[in-house]
């Protein structure tokens, strides 16, 4: 996927900074985890809960919603979201990012059914820049991705790949803006594109 934008300038950085400049020391734990499931829409996207299933649509888009943990003993604040993926060549690209306090469902006692985590319905086009979110100590948030399936011009060669494995997460705490890889956990994609781009017209 591609990078997006966030209040400030994002750091374009491949993994976390090296210790005296700073960023994290070999003992620092990255604060942000994936936690619980999934909610997906949108074209060739589906699936609400812990597995989500993706085949390539060139030229449409889609979204995802996901629930992050801080579990740190100290607040961060998000100031950066963009994309992890190593690879220039992908399936999918970045179109925009959210980040937002993570509200509990109420369901007056009663088993609750999956949360939507504020998805909402399509197109899912760009995002403003990213707002930047304080998470306070072991409290929650949840992250929306927008995401467009790239034209098949463009696709890679692979008939299936990985995509949303992980994603660069600028925080600041404590004075210092450091950079995490994070694992997306259930909203990383398995993708397939199986005669995507063979059809009469696709491009």
């Amino acid at each position: 996927m591609g990078r997006t934008g966030a209040t400030g300038a994002i750091f374009a950085l491949a993994g976390v900074l090296a210790a005296g400049c700073g960023g994290h020391t070999a003992a620092e734990r990255s604060p942000l985890i994936a936690s619980g499931g999934v909610a997906a829409g949108g074209a060739g996207v589906g699936g609400i809960g812990h597995t989500t299933t993706a085949e390539y649509r060139p030229n449409s888009t889609f979204g995802l919603a996901f629930v992050v943990e801080n579990r740190s003993s100290k607040p961060v604040t998000v100031v950066g979201l963009s994309s992890g993926d190593d690879r220039g060549t992908r399936f999918a690209q970045l179109v925009g990012a959210s980040v937002a306090a993570y509200v509990p469902p109420d369901c007056d006692g009663h088993s609750c059914p999956a949360p939507d985590l504020g998805l909402g319905p399509p197109p899912y086009g760009p995002l403003p820049p990213l707002a930047a979110l304080n998470i306070p100590a072991h409290r929650r948030a949840t992250v929306q991705l927008h995401v467009r399936w790239v034209p098949c011009t463009v696709a890679p060669p692979e008939t299936n790949d990985t995509e949303n494995a992980t994603l660069l997460v600028d925080y600041r705490s404590e004075g210092r803006v450091l950079t995490q890889h994070l694992q997306t956990g259930s909203a990383r994609l398995d993708v397939s594109s199986s005669g995507a781009c063979s059809a009469p017209g696709s491009s």
